[in-house]
């Protein structure tokens, strides 16, 4: 929401057109889908419940009309005698047999289910393989053999010794005759002797459930055995409970009689389906609209936000240096009132940029002036050369040269507010060591390495000087012999990079950090301290020249001395051919 606040005038406007007027109607779209979502799913879980209880109720039914059918055929005693003849029976061989037969036939059609007589059926059969059956059967281009066939797998199953209870087999198919039947057994037996007389079979199509299910066209049934084996419906469904229970809803009835078990899936896909594509094309009416919006409020909001975007853009380049830059005015209203205050205030800063500029440069030059007013020993030359060319007419070329060392400082002295070349800054500094080489009595050993590229780089003169004074006269304060300088210079990514080194008595580590903060802190430059004033003039100097982007760094070095790190923006130079000076 900060962020929101800190943006662009124009993004605010965009922002609250979003958030007052397309916001609520996308929030109330999609609360308004999901409530008649829920709603419609919890009505579907009712009405498959209900559908299911139904379901459960007819084939409970179904169930038990058949197991009372069977009664007829085990508790009438007047057909026993027809049982007992009928048991010995393995064809029909006379009138009699004949009799026996179309009896037992007669009294099935008589049981037969009328309402479902293509889907169940009735037969008897002994122990001699001898099949009476409903003709209903073999009326849907089915043979005996089919029959034979189930009565083979029924064998396998039944429980003959149970002459009582009616019992529910399971299913019955084979690859010859695939389609599946369930089949109910009851033995019937002579009450005097136990014998069993003939087996009393109740089949069940698995097409009586198809058909049974297949006018709800909303969902999935299945029917499972004891077993949990799939007897008929749709063998997606499962009976177990899905592991992805949010996209199914589903509903599960157990039939106690027959230990079955019906389940009812619908696809939350299928109920809200209709639903979810009138949210998705309300989605992309809504959508157009709020591209339709969002283009209208982008053409007013620009037509409000434009001047201002022009103020903003003549602030902008007026702070990036193009200070021609004025608002036009063209009107009285609040805009062109800002915009008028807005140009008096840049001529106002423009002025004092001016102002500001010429005071600069006037404390530049007087600060350079100064500086470089510092030592002006013009009386000097003269003497100090009269005084060279009679020590050389003597024959002392040692004090002849030292002279001549002396004059070459001098005269950089006198030159101060010139810039050099950083090879000729060199030489100075060869002659400043070797001065002082007699001044301390001690040997010091001077050294330079720098490309052609450094060395052409111009610098102010004398700019190193104090740096080789301070470690002649402080670092080997202690020191008897093996006193070294090493200069050091390369261009780096635009700089001119200068390491002057000592092998002195240096600084510890503390006293160094300390004066690094001193030298990078604000203001650095003007501050005066009389214990590092050599330091402190040098980067003086370099701000004065090169600005805020000129730096001195102090490091310890591996010899125990300090070494002086200056970073000078290149200005000036020429590019000879590449290479490397040693002096």
């Amino acid at each position: 929401m900060k962020r929101l606040f800190r943006s662009t005038y124009y993004s605010k406007i965009q922002v609250s057109f979003i958030l007052l007027i397309l916001l609520p109607i996308v929030t109330v779209t999609i609360i308004s889908y999901t409530v008649n979502r829920n709603a419609s799913m919890d009505n579907i879980a009712l009405s498959n419940k209900s559908i299911l209880q139904l379901m459960e109720q007819d084939i409970e039914e179904t169930v038990s009309d058949l197991a009372y059918a069977s009664l007829i055929f085990v508790e009438n005693d007047l057909l026993k005698p027809y049982y007992k003849h009928y048991a010995e029976l393995d064809g029909i061989s006379n009138f009699q047999d004949y009799e026996i037969y179309s009896g037992i036939e007669s009294l099935l059609n008589l049981v037969s289910f009328k309402a479902s007589p293509n889907h169940i059926h009735l037969f008897i059969a002994n122990e001699k393989g001898l099949i009476i059956s409903t003709p209903g059967f073999f009326a849907r281009g089915k043979s005996i053999d089919e029959l034979e066939d189930h009565w083979k797998q029924i064998q396998a199953k039944d429980n003959l010794a149970n002459s009582s209870h009616f019992q529910w087999l399971g299913a019955v198919s084979s690859e010859s005759y695939p389609e599946k039947f369930f089949y109910g057994t009851r033995v019937i037996r002579d009450t005097g002797t136990g014998r069993v007389l003939a087996v009393l079979n109740i089949g069940i199509s698995e097409n009586y459930f198809k058909e049974l299910f297949d006018p709800i066209k909303t969902g999935k049934f299945a029917l499972f055995n004891s077993d949990g084996e799939l007897f008929a419906g749709s063998p997606d469904v499962s009976l177990s409970a899905p592991g992805d229970k949010g996209t199914i809803i589903r509903s599960s009835a157990s039939i106690p009689i027959v230990d079955w078990d019906l389940v009812f899936e619908t696809p939350k896909a299928d109920v809200v389906g209709q639903l979810t594509r009138t949210f998705y094309i309300s989605g992309i009416i809504i959508a157009v609209s709020m591209v339709l919006f969002l283009l209208l409020s982008m053409l007013l909001a620009r037509k409000l936000h434009k001047p201002i975007h022009k103020l903003q853009r003549i602030a902008v380049q007026f702070g990036g240096g193009n200070r021609s830059m004025r608002f036009q005015v063209s009107g009285e209203d609040e805009i062109n009132d800002l915009g008028r205050t807005l140009n008096d205030m840049l001529d106002q800063i423009e002025e004092l940029i001016a102002n500001m500029a010429r005071e600069q440069d006037e404390k530049r030059r007087m600060e350079l002036q100064t500086l470089a007013n510092q030592i002006r020993p013009h009386f000097l030359l003269n003497t100090l050369n009269a005084m060279k060319i009679s020590l050389i007419m003597g024959g002392d070329q040692v004090h002849g040269e030292k002279i001549n060392s002396l004059m070459s400082l001098l005269r950089n002295y006198l030159k101060m507010d010139e810039p050099s070349f950083l090879h000729e800054e060199v030489e100075v500094l060869r002659h400043y060591v070797s001065l002082m080489e007699m001044r301390s009595d001690m040997r010091i050993r001077f050294e330079a390495s720098f490309s052609e590229e450094a060395g052409m780089c111009r610098i102010p003169k004398l700019l190193l000087q104090p740096i080789v004074e301070n470690a002649i006269v402080h670092g080997f304060l202690e020191r008897d012999d093996h006193s070294a300088i090493v200069l050091r210079a390369e261009i780096q990514q635009g700089d001119l990079v200068i390491a002057v080194a000592d092998n002195g008595m240096g600084m510890d580590e503390a006293a160094i950090a300390e004066m690094n903060a001193k030298l990078q802190a604000e203001g650095a430059a003007e501050h005066r301290d009389p214990d590092h004033i050599g330091v402190r003039n040098i980067l003086q100097r370099m701000k004065l020249v090169y600005g805020e982007a000129a730096a001195l760094r102090l490091e310890r070095n591996e010899e125990g001395g300090l070494t002086v790190c200056l970073h000078i923006p290149v200005m000036e130079r020429s590019l000879p051919a590449g290479g490397e000076h040693d002096v």
